[in-house]
Protein backbone atom coordinates (compact mmCIF):
# COMPACT_ATOMS: atom_id res chain seq x y z
CA UNK A 1 0.00 0.00 0.00
CA UNK A 2 2.91 2.64 0.76
CA UNK A 3 4.61 1.56 -2.61
CA UNK A 4 0.77 2.64 -4.44
CA UNK A 5 1.17 6.08 -2.15
CA UNK A 6 4.55 6.71 -3.12
CA UNK A 7 3.37 6.47 -7.00
CA UNK A 8 0.55 8.35 -6.81
CA UNK A 9 2.55 11.29 -5.18
CA UNK A 10 5.00 10.95 -7.93
CA UNK A 11 2.73 11.37 -10.35
CA UNK A 12 0.88 14.39 -8.55
CA UNK A 13 3.76 15.90 -8.34
CA UNK A 14 5.14 15.16 -11.75
CA UNK A 15 2.08 16.70 -13.13
CA UNK A 16 1.89 20.15 -10.87
CA UNK A 17 5.82 20.89 -12.00
CA UNK A 18 3.97 20.21 -15.69
CA UNK A 19 1.49 22.86 -14.84
CA UNK A 20 3.85 25.43 -13.17
CA UNK A 21 5.87 25.76 -16.09
CA UNK A 22 2.67 25.20 -18.81
CA UNK A 23 5.14 24.88 -21.53
CA UNK A 24 6.83 21.73 -21.56
CA UNK A 25 5.18 17.95 -21.10
CA UNK A 26 6.58 15.31 -20.27
CA UNK A 27 7.49 12.68 -22.40
CA UNK A 28 8.86 8.67 -22.63
CA UNK A 29 9.92 9.51 -19.06
CA UNK A 30 11.27 7.56 -15.37
CA UNK A 31 10.85 9.77 -12.92
CA UNK A 32 11.07 8.66 -9.32
CA UNK A 33 10.93 10.84 -5.82
CA UNK A 34 12.59 9.67 -2.30
CA UNK A 35 11.00 11.32 0.69
CA UNK A 36 13.22 11.03 3.81
CA UNK A 37 12.22 11.06 7.16
CA UNK A 38 12.89 14.71 7.53
CA UNK A 39 10.67 15.77 5.40
CA UNK A 40 13.58 16.36 2.95
CA UNK A 41 13.31 14.79 -0.61
CA UNK A 42 15.40 14.09 -3.89
CA UNK A 43 13.08 14.04 -7.56
CA UNK A 44 15.02 12.13 -10.31
CA UNK A 45 13.59 13.01 -13.87
CA UNK A 46 15.11 10.96 -16.72
CA UNK A 47 13.64 11.37 -19.80
CA UNK A 48 11.99 13.58 -22.61
CA UNK A 49 10.39 16.73 -22.56
CA UNK A 50 8.61 18.47 -25.48
CA UNK A 51 7.60 22.25 -25.57
CA UNK A 52 4.08 22.22 -25.96
CA UNK A 53 4.55 25.30 -28.23
CA UNK A 54 7.17 23.95 -30.20
CA UNK A 55 4.79 20.81 -30.69
CA UNK A 56 1.40 22.70 -31.86
CA UNK A 57 4.16 24.31 -34.71
CA UNK A 58 5.84 20.98 -35.85
CA UNK A 59 2.09 19.87 -36.11
CA UNK A 60 0.77 22.67 -37.80
CA UNK A 61 3.78 22.78 -40.66
CA UNK A 62 5.03 26.44 -38.68
CA UNK A 63 8.50 25.57 -36.91
CA UNK A 64 10.75 27.04 -38.94
CA UNK A 65 14.95 26.42 -38.90
CA UNK A 66 15.09 29.31 -36.80
CA UNK A 67 12.80 27.88 -34.50
CA UNK A 68 14.93 24.60 -34.63
CA UNK A 69 18.25 26.79 -33.85
CA UNK A 70 16.55 28.93 -31.48
CA UNK A 71 15.86 25.67 -29.46
CA UNK A 72 19.41 24.28 -29.96
CA UNK A 73 21.30 26.93 -28.95
CA UNK A 74 19.25 29.29 -26.46
CA UNK A 75 17.18 26.89 -24.51
CA UNK A 76 19.75 24.33 -24.53
CA UNK A 77 22.03 26.80 -22.60
CA UNK A 78 19.30 27.84 -20.10
CA UNK A 79 18.73 23.64 -18.99
CA UNK A 80 22.46 23.97 -18.72
CA UNK A 81 23.04 26.68 -16.53
CA UNK A 82 20.12 25.66 -14.05
CA UNK A 83 22.33 23.30 -11.38
CA UNK A 84 19.34 20.89 -10.82
CA UNK A 85 19.74 19.46 -14.74
CA UNK A 86 22.38 17.32 -14.87
CA UNK A 87 22.17 16.90 -18.92
CA UNK A 88 20.25 18.31 -21.20
CA UNK A 89 20.22 17.45 -24.93
CA UNK A 90 18.37 18.62 -27.68
CA UNK A 91 16.59 16.09 -29.81
CA UNK A 92 15.09 18.37 -32.45
CA UNK A 93 11.16 19.58 -32.70
CA UNK A 94 11.65 21.08 -29.31
CA UNK A 95 11.97 17.94 -27.43
CA UNK A 96 14.86 17.39 -24.96
CA UNK A 97 16.53 14.67 -23.64
CA UNK A 98 16.98 15.86 -19.74
CA UNK A 99 18.20 14.37 -16.54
Amino acid sequence: MKKLKVVQFSLAFLFIIAGLTACWIPEKFNAKITVDKDGSYTFVYDGIITHAMAAAAYAEGSFSKKDEKEFEEEITDEFRKDPDIKTAKYIGRGRYKIL
